[in-house]
């Protein structure tokens, strides 16, 4: 029972994360931007992000905040080495990434509770 419980939290959090990110791009587009391509491109590569994340974090065995971070931080160290995203725009992916730990926890805790 307790598998399902924490299997069904990993999917929760992916949700969640997925969410999150979708939101994080949504801002970033609305932002004022320079050029269709700069955006669509800015999009491509947050929606790639996002995508990683969420994968690794539904892989976790359990999901801490300290595993979350060390997540995101994974992932945008790949996409900062690759130069695929402007440093100042990654910095804001982070930062609202991480913002949202809060509400990711308190989804996981709803869903183990249950």
């Amino acid at each position: 029972m307790e598998e399902k419980t924490k299997g069904t939290a990993k999917k929760i959090a992916a949700g969640v994360i997925a969410g999150t990110i979708i939101g994080i791009i949504t801002g970033i587009l609305l932002a004022p931007k320079k050029g269709s391509k700069m955006r669509k491109d800015l999009r491509d590569t947050a929606e790639r992000i996002k995508k990683e994340v969420a994968k690794k974090s539904a892989k976790a065995r359990e999901l801490s905040k300290e595993k979350y971070d060390q997540i995101v931080k994974e992932v945008s160290d790949l996409y900062k080495k690759a130069k695929k995203i402007k440093e100042e725009d990654l910095k804001e992916v982070i930062k609202d990434l991480k913002s949202r730990w809060p509400k990711i926890s308190k989804e996981l805790k709803k869903k183990i509770n249950k």
